[in-house]
């Protein structure tokens, strides 16, 4: 066990009890490096025990009425607005989120379950439980992801095993702890705070009817081959392209960019890692770019002024630098080179890279952005099919044939126009109740 300032150890809800286990997680602040939480960590035989209790309980929480899923749901969302700072706070000490954004995850994990209250009084009668859903949370919103599958599993009447980011564990613990209090079946919500493989190897189970994933494009893949039975809901993340046309608006297309681009150190969900800019609209563009970036303020993420805080450990900020320095070795150029203070990386600009360079690849995280200028457009949507990513495009024009004959061009892929692709939970409170009904579908079957 390392070293705590006499700190308990955290329980985990598990079949219906919080259990203490003989495996410690110990949670360390990515900004300070101190000891901030230890968890119990979860092994095979508490993933069993959870997806037992879930299937037993399966039969009592199909039959509950609407009311009392809402009921249990308006709990949950003024609860979560009461602990607003408190759950915040936490996001920010476990994942290392600024603060500003931590409390902007927090509400629209409230909204999730207000619209979640919504949804469970709709009037659907054909919607009906698959049974017993394994979720898988992310670490781009340890709060948010968790949030929005629980609440959809409570509107749907269904049973849930959870598995929080193991980074960042203790967001999804405290929502257990609020929809325990607020009347719904214990046994019916787990947390697993287990191993990737020991999940992985639970998904056989033929009492897992439905998986819902959120987290990387890589470990996405491996779930459906590990779950015959279930049907398997995926949101990969990854990196994406934007591309700005030369009548964009240039002040918002820059604005976009560095939120896609180094919100949460690149460690988004869809992260803007390659950005083609119109030969007519670079100079304009990259000025506005780089000013834009000396304005950020790098640092403690618990500050108020912070913009940019650390990435989650050192390893990832080595990975981070390493992906600049064999970049530039391979004759890229930084238009704003990085700088780093132990977990807190700068962010970087490069020109000249090559397409098939490692930074440019969909698994890179970090804060950092590749662009290119382009005198053809089909130049650039050439370079984004290179890019292979098969996630998402953002495209930046006013001309409304422009971007039509983008979409006709990148069949295949999801076009966002004027912004940048983000997941559910990075897009704002307009968008909580699209995610919510993406949930249920995962977990529901309609005639």
């Amino acid at each position: 066990m390392a070293e705590t300032d006499d700190r308990p150890v955290a329980g985990i809800p598990v079949a219906g009890s919080w259990r203490l286990t003989d495996d410690v997680l110990t949670i360390r602040s990515p900004y300070s490096g101190k000891v901030v939480a230890e968890v119990a960590g979860a092994g095979p035989q508490d993933i069993r025990d959870a997806l037992a209790a879930a299937a037993s309980s399966f039969d009592a929480t199909r039959r509950t009425s609407g009311e009392d899923r809402a009921r249990v749901l308006e709990t949950v969302s003024r609860r979560i607005a009461e602990e607003r700072e408190t759950m915040a706070r936490t996001i920010t000490l476990q994942a290392g989120k600024t603060i500003r954004a931590a409390r902007a995850e927090a509400d629209w994990s409230s909204a999730a379950f207000a619209a979640a209250a919504a949804e469970a009084l709709a009037p659907i009668a054909d919607r009906t439980p698959l049974g017993p859903v394994v979720a898988i949370a992310a670490l781009g919103a340890p709060l948010a992801s968790a949030a929005v599958k629980l609440a959809a599993a409570i509107a749907a009447g269904s049973a849930i095993v959870l598995q929080p980011p193991g980074d960042a564990p203790t967001p999804a613990l405290q929502l257990a702890g609020l929809i325990r209090d607020a009347g719904w079946p214990a046994e019916a919500v787990s947390i697993v705070t287990a191993t990737d493989e020991d999940v992985l190897a639970a998904l056989s189970d033929e009492r897992v009817r439905a998986i819902t994933f959120t987290g990387s494009a890589a470990a996405g893949h491996r779930i459906g081959p590990a779950a015959p039975n279930a049907r398997v809901t995926l949101e990969p993340g990854g990196t994406v392209d934007v591309i700005v046309h030369d009548d964009a608006d240039l002040d918002h297309a820059a604005d976009r960019v560095v939120v896609g681009a180094f919100e949460f150190e690149g460690q988004s969900g869809l992260a803007v890692r390659r950005v083609h800019v119109a030969r007519g609209a670079w100079d304009r563009f990259t000025d506005l770019l780089m000013d834009r970036l000396e304005a950020l303020e790098l640092g403690d993420p618990g500050q108020e002024e912070t913009h940019l805080g650390p990435m989650i450990d050192r390893e990832s900020a080595d990975r981070a630098e390493a992906l600049v320095r064999d970049a530039v070795a391979a004759g890229a150029t930084t238009l704003f080179p990085a700088g780093r203070e132990k977990n807190v990386v700068g962010t970087t600009v490069l020109c000249d890279a090559r397409i098939d360079m490692a930074i440019c690849r969909v698994d890179a995280v970090g804060p950092m952005v590749c662009l290119w200028p382009y005198d053809d457009l089909s130049v650039a949507i050439r370079a984004v099919g290179e890019a292979a990513s098969g996630l998402a495009v953002g495209v930046f024009s006013r001309d409304v044939g422009r971007i039509a004959g983008t979409l006709a061009a990148l069949d295949g892929a999801r076009l966002v126009v004027n912004e940048v692709p983000a997941w559910w939970a990075d897009r704002g409170l307009d968008h909580v109740t699209d995610a919510l009904h993406a949930e249920l579908a995962a977990i529901t079957r309609t005639p």
